[in-house]
C-alpha cells in the first residue's frame, strides 16, 4: 500500500546550479525556478515545506533512505536513475551553441558552424554532443571542439577568438545572455532534448500524484509560464503541453 504524503515535506535541493538553485549572493537565501516551483507545489498542496540542502551525488541515496522526501535539481531522468527513484518529469533541457551578436551574419543556421572551433566544458556529456551532432550533420567538415575547463573558460575562448562559438546546457542559456548583457546570442534549435525530473521515492504513489496534478494546475492557471518568464527560462524549456494534457508518470 502506497504511504499518505506527509504534511510535512523535506525537499534536497543542491543549490549550484542558476537559474534553478542557488543562493542569492548578497542574502544567502535560496532561490531559483526549483524553489520557486517547489514552493507553489506546497501552497498547491497545503504542504509545510523545508528546503535541506545535499550534494548532487547524495540526492539519490537521500530519497531512497528517507532523509529527503523528494528532491529538485535539473536531474535528467533516464532508465539507469529511475532504478532508484521515481521521477515526474518538469522541464526539458538540451544544449544551445551560443555565438558573439557581431558574428550573426556569419552563423545563420547551425550547419554553419562546420568546420568551426566550438568549445564546451570538457569534463560534461557536451563534447560527445558536438562531435555526434557534427557527425550527423557536417558531411566530413566537422566541428572542431575546443576542450574547456568550465562554462566561463568557454566563454573566455569565444570572447578572445580562439574558437567561433561555445555550447551550454539550454537551461542556463538566458541567464547567460543576460549577465552578459547581448554579446552573445543563441542560435535556434535545442540539441539532444532530455527531460529534468522531481525524484520520488519508489512506491509514495501518493505524493508522486500529489506533485503530478500540482505541476498541472500551474500551467493550467499560468503560474507555471511565469516563473519560466521571471528566471529566465525559454517556452522551448517547459513541458506546458504534457504537464496539461497528460499527468506525467511514474515508473511501477
Amino acid at each position: 500500500m502506497a504511504n499518505a504524503a506527509p504534511r510535512q515535506v523535506i525537499i534536497g535541493v543542491y543549490p549550484s546550479y542558476p537559474p534553478l538553485d542557488m543562493r542569492d549572493p548578497e542574502t544567502g537565501q535560496l532561490e531559483g525556478f526549483d524553489i520557486d516551483l517547489a514552493t507553489a507545489l506546497a501552497r498547491q498542496n497545503g504542504w509545510a515545506l523545508t528546503f535541506r540542502e545535499i550534494s548532487f551525488e547524495e540526492l539519490l541515496p537521500a530519497v531512497q533512505t528517507g532523509r529527503v522526501d523528494l528532491f529538485f535539481n535539473g536531474m535528467i531522468d533516464n532508465a539507469v536513475r529511475r532504478e532508484s527513484v521515481d521521477f515526474v518529469d518538469y522541464l526539458q533541457e538540451g544544449s544551445r551553441f551560443l555565438v558573439p551578436t557581431r558574428d550573426l551574419a556569419s552563423f545563420r543556421t547551425q550547419r554553419d558552424l562546420c568546420g568551426k572551433y566550438v568549445a564546451a566544458n570538457r569534463t560534461t556529456s557536451q563534447p560527445a554532443q558536438i562531435q555526434k551532432w557534427s557527425t550527423e550533420n557536417c558531411g566530413g567538415n566537422e566541428i572542431r571542439f575546443y576542450p574547456a575547463e568550465n562554462d566561463s573558460d568557454a566563454m573566455i575562448q569565444l570572447y578572445e577568438g580562439r574558437v567561433q562559438a561555445m555550447m551550454v546546457d539550454s537551461i542556463v542559456t538566458q541567464y547567460v545572455i543576460r549577465r552578459e548583457k547581448g554579446k552573445i546570442t543563441a542560435m535556434e534549435g535545442l540539441i539532444f532534448p532530455q527531460e529534468f525530473g522531481i525524484g520520488v521515492h519508489k512506491g509514495r504513489t501518493e505524493l508522486a500524484e500529489q506533485i503530478r496534478s500540482g505541476l498541472r494546475e500551474l500551467v493550467l492557471n499560468g503560474n507555471y509560464k511565469e516563473l519560466l518568464d521571471k528566471w529566465g527560462l525559454s517556452q522551448e524549456n517547459g513541458l506546458d503541453d504534457e504537464l496539461r494534457q497528460s499527468p506525467v508518470s511514474v515508473s511501477p
